[in-house]
């Protein structure tokens, strides 16, 4: 059953002569989300607003329907929109205002494509907001990202076309990638969250790209600036959002297709550490790959590879 994001709690869509139940918290079937809800009707399908292919059919993302019938709860004047944002596969969770702040300022760092966090934690697109009406772009916002250039030494801008390639695959992907501050609550499997910056994968998909990937959750320090993270020009660290561009975009993307493939190589002697078996093919993956274009497009140094 597919769920869908409304303005209001709305039930009993009618599309195309089929019947689904829909709720804007996702929080189960019909006779359970329905009794919690503060209205509850039979609506038709008026008009649709926008539409995105999936699986070659192209299926409505936003409508505006029609109050046929009330269950519970009070009709209004205004319209209703039911809505589909498409942007629930990057969610930024923390009760800490701060935390969310600089994750999603940092997150934007990685792409030319303007962002915006939702109040529910949605990260989307920002051009999506022009399908939608205004009241509900101002009600649903919590912050707007603004885009920033990266220069080399001589004054020329770099552009950011890895990360925004990335970036915009992982929102675009049916997954969803929740990004979480560390040291918070638990992590994966009821352990305690991991204290430094660490990708676990829901359900432990790992290698299997025929198993359609699986969801990521990224344990970030937004003040890390990676001290130990050894560069081929001999300094050590990084900014920020190059520590998120890693986990997100190279761990987080990996489990999103299924390849993180997690067997060591035990020649390998890792330069931060001097630690000699302790990197797998994953990790290389995203070093060689994923962290050096992104530490180009963030202005800073290459990060020393193993050889």
């Amino acid at each position: 059953m597919r769920h869908i994001v409304i303005l209001l709690t709305v039930f009993m869509l009618t599309i195309s002569q089929k019947t689904i139940a829909c709720d804007c918290n996702s929080e189960g079937e019909f006779l359970k989300v329905a009794p919690k809800s503060d209205f509850v009707s039979l609506i038709k399908v008026t008009k649709y607003l926008t539409f995105k292919d999936i699986e070659g059919k192209q299926t409505p993302m936003s409508m505006e329907v029609e109050i046929i019938d009330i269950y519970k709860g009070k009709k209004t004047n205004k319209p209703i929109i039911a809505v589909d944002p498409d942007g629930k596969k990057i969610v930024i969770v923390s009760t800490n205002p701060e935390f969310r702040a600089k994750a999603f300022a940092d997150l934007q760092k990685l792409t030319s494509t303007q962002l915006v966090l939702l109040k529910n934690g949605q990260v989307i697109e920002a051009h999506k907001l022009a399908n939608f009406p205004k009241a509900y772009s101002e009600s649903k916002i919590e912050l707007t990202g603004e885009v920033t250039k990266t220069f080399d030494n001589n004054g020329k801008e770099i552009p950011k076309s890895t990360g925004t390639e990335n970036t915009l695959q992982v929102i675009q992907d049916e997954n969803t990638a929740t990004i979480r501050e560390v040291g918070v609550g638990l992590g994966l499997g009821g352990k305690p969250a991991p204290t430094k910056n660490e990708t676990q994968a829901n359900g432990n998909k790992g290698f299997d790209p025929k198993s359609g990937g699986g969801d990521p959750t990224i344990f970030y320090d937004s003040n890390s600036c990676g001290d130990q993270i050894a560069n081929e020009d001999g300094t050590y660290g990084r900014s920020p959002q190059s520590g998120l561009n890693h986990e997100l975009n190279g761990h987080g993307l990996a489990i999103i297709k299924g390849e993180d493939n997690m067997q060591i190589i035990p020649t390998l002697k890792d330069p931060d550490t001097g630690t000699k078996g302790s990197l797998d093919n994953g990790e290389m993956k995203v070093r060689t790959t994923i962290d050096q274009k992104g530490r180009v497009e963030q202005g800073d140094s290459k990060r020393d590879i193993p050889k």
